[in-house]
């Protein structure tokens, strides 16, 4: 399951990329600060949450199904459950939280483990596990953005920020929310040459998650997609822990 390691990594890098040291400029728009914040605030997220469904990762040579259960816990720990997607046996397993991410291959009998700072070592930017959380969960991966109106058209609000990542780098975000119910249709992140597009669908007349998302990462003339159709969406709590390594699988590294 190379192919899913590499993709949520990739949908993350956006969010963290470290890139030249540029002054940025932020346009000229009306700053609505309380405005924002009252609309970010009416933004719901659920402490526990369960999605299942058909998934399809796709990049520049390749495209591969998969069914999966996504388990989160607030917005700090993450369990993956990927399977077959004719016979349904489980393949792989994936457990991230702030400190430690843990990947076992249950077709090749191998796992990896890694501490807070292997997401960084493996795409060489910086990556946090509640980033790519939030992203899944359709949710502002920075609350506490100086986000800003930028337009408003019929029942759609756009926010814009430009994001610090640390004391040079930052992201350019944008948010697009319907102003009827309050959810994130859209969500897009970029710093040059990177762009991350995130956008969701919803059904039903009061969802608490999306059925439908679609994540699509462009850099440097490559792609690479991710599209997540949830069959079933759950808010059941539970308690993930960190998943113990089968007897006999071999170590390897990411």
């Amino acid at each position: 399951m190379k192919y899913f390691i590499s993709a949520i990594l990739a949908l993350s890098l956006v969010v963290g990329c470290k890139s030249k040291r540029t002054v940025v400029t932020t346009p000229s728009a009306p700053s609505e600060p309380s405005i924002a914040e009252s609309i970010l605030s009416r933004i719901t997220s659920q402490p526990y949450l369960t999605l299942r469904g058909k998934g399809q990762y796709q990049d520049n040579s390749s495209t591969q199904s998969f069914r999966y259960e996504i388990r989160i816990q607030n917005e700090d720990r993450l369990l993956v459950e990927m399977s077959d997607p004719l016979l349904g046996l489980r393949i792989a397993r994936l457990y991230a939280d702030r400190d430690t991410i843990v990947f076992i291959n249950r077709a090749q009998r191998q796992y990896a483990a890694g501490g807070r700072t292997t997401l960084h070592q493996i795409v060489g930017l910086e990556v946090e596990t509640d980033d790519l959380i939030r992203l899944l969960k359709a949710l502002p991966v920075r609350w506490n953005a100086p986000w800003e109106g930028m337009q408003r058209e019929p029942d759609m609000i756009h926010l814009y920020s430009i994001i610090p990542i640390n004391a040079f780098d930052k992201v350019t975000g944008e948010l697009h929310i319907t102003g009827f119910d309050f959810k994130i249709r859209k969500q897009i992140l970029s710093n040059i040459p990177y762009r991350l597009t995130a956008e969701y669908e919803y059904a039903g007349e009061d969802p608490f998650a999306p059925k439908q998302i679609a994540l699509h990462l462009t850099a440097n003339g490559n792609f690479l997609k991710l599209q997540l159709v949830n069959d079933r969406l759950q808010t059941d709590s539970f308690d993930i822990k960190i998943p113990e390594v089968p007897n006999g699988y071999a170590p390897v590294s990411f």
